[in-house]
This record gives structure tokens, sequence and C-alpha cells, in this order.
């Protein structure tokens, strides 16, 4: 995060483009709560901070790393800061709180790399009222090489992943359901839109044919779909 402020912004990982949505749904639909799951150390929320805080919205990050969640707490949940502003360590797939207990929420790359995404889309749908911003890889039809994992309810691609401070090869795993149940399970959601692509996909180089699902809160993506297209054809990552 201290990285990203201080280089040239052509250097940065994070910008303020990659949350103009959120942004703009805020504008549109005027929650009084919102939810940021993967939050990580704070980096979308570093550029939500100034609106939320105008608007007066309760903000709420949510992590599985007790790592990032204590480089959040660091930055942005100190005596001094926003009462309003809370990171906790969670997971998406067991959220701990009531139905509703949020208008709006998003996750930014995220759902591909949570064993048992649908259960993560799941809690997502239950815990907000106005619906949510996500996306997600999903498979349309059986692949060579891939596992499908019962449990998970997804196909588990090990691409592995060379850190900067790691010798050799660490795990790296995509989870990718099918594209049919995650149809399903947006059928079932009133609250949310779903829109598909299935150019440019990031795992073209690998021989993995993908279909790109996002998520869009429902009365935003009724008002603002003409602004946002472009969203749909650009690679999740």
């Amino acid at each position: 995060m201290r990285y990203d402020q201080t280089v040239p912004e052509k250097r940065r990982v994070y910008r303020r483009e990659q949350i103009a949505a959120i942004l703009d749904a805020i504008d549109h639909l005027h929650p009084t709560s919102l939810i940021d799951w993967g939050c990580g150390c704070g980096a979308n929320y570093s550029f939500l901070k100034d609106k939320l805080a105008q608007e007066g919205i309760r903000y709420q990050g949510l992590d599985t790393s007790r790592f990032l969640i204590s480089k959040a707490k660091d930055l942005y949940e100190t005596p001094e800061s926003d009462p309003r502003v809370r990171f906790d360590l969670g997971d998406a797939r067991r959220l701990p709180y009531p139905d509703h207990a949020f208008d709006l929420g998003f996750s930014e790359s995220l759902l591909p790399l949570v064993p048992n995404p649908l259960a993560a889309l799941t809690e997502m749908a239950r815990t907000t009222l106005f619906g949510f911003f996500s996306s997600l890889y999903t498979i349309a039809s059986h692949q060579p090489g891939l596992v499908y994992l019962q449990k998970e309810r997804a196909y588990a691609l090990d691409v592995g992943a060379t850190w900067k401070y790691r010798k050799g090869v660490s795990e790296q795993v995509f989870y990718l359901p099918k594209t049919a149940d995650v149809r399903a399970f947006a059928r079932k959601v009133p609250h949310i839109v779903t829109v598909e692509n299935k150019r440019h996909q990031f795992f073209d180089a690998l021989g993995i044919r993908t279909v790109s699902v996002f998520f869009y809160p429902k009365r935003w993506f009724d008002q603002r779909r003409a602004r946002f297209t472009l969203w749909n054809y650009q690679p999740l990552m």
C-alpha cells in the first residue's frame, strides 16, 4: 500500500478506476453500509474512504489473512480514525452477519481463489440488501486435465506461482465452478444481475476455456449498464 501511494501512477498496482462502479453505485443507491470481501490491507478502501466519510457510510472490510487485516488496522483503524470503519478476520463462505446486514457489497480478485466459490456467492447474496459487485471464472463443459471437486463444487486448476522472496514455485489454485451452477444460483437471487463474457480469458494461454461471469446490483445495473458495458470485456484479475 505505501509503495502504491508513493510511486508514479503508471507503476501502481491499484487504481481508482478499478472501483469506479462502486463509487457510481454509492451515488445512485445511497447505501448506509458497505462490505468489502477480500479487502486485504485496505487498497480499495483507500480510494473509497473520502466518499464513505462524506456520505456517512459504514464500512466493513473482511479477509482471511491475519497479516493483511493487521496491516489494514494499522493503516485505517486507529483511535483517531472513523469509528464506522472496521477490518475483521473472516471467511466469505461463512459470514458472521445477519441477513441483509449491509446495503451493498463488493469483492475484487477474490472468488477465483475461494474454495467453493458458490458458497461465498450464497453468503454475499444473503448479507446484502441491494446486491453486490463481483466476478469469477466458470467452466461451461468438462475439459481434460481439470479435476472436479465435489465438496468445493468447482474444478481445481493449480497453476503454481513464483514469488519474489520465495525460491521455487508455490501453490496457486484457482477454483472454477460450472457455468450452469452459477446461472442456477443467479436465477434465485432477485437483487443481482449477471453478465457473461467468453472473450479474452485469463487461462487461454493454458488451453483452458472459461466463461467470466460478472455480478451487479440489479437496481444499479438497470440504470447504469450503458456506461459500464466495457467492464464485461476485461479479464478478471
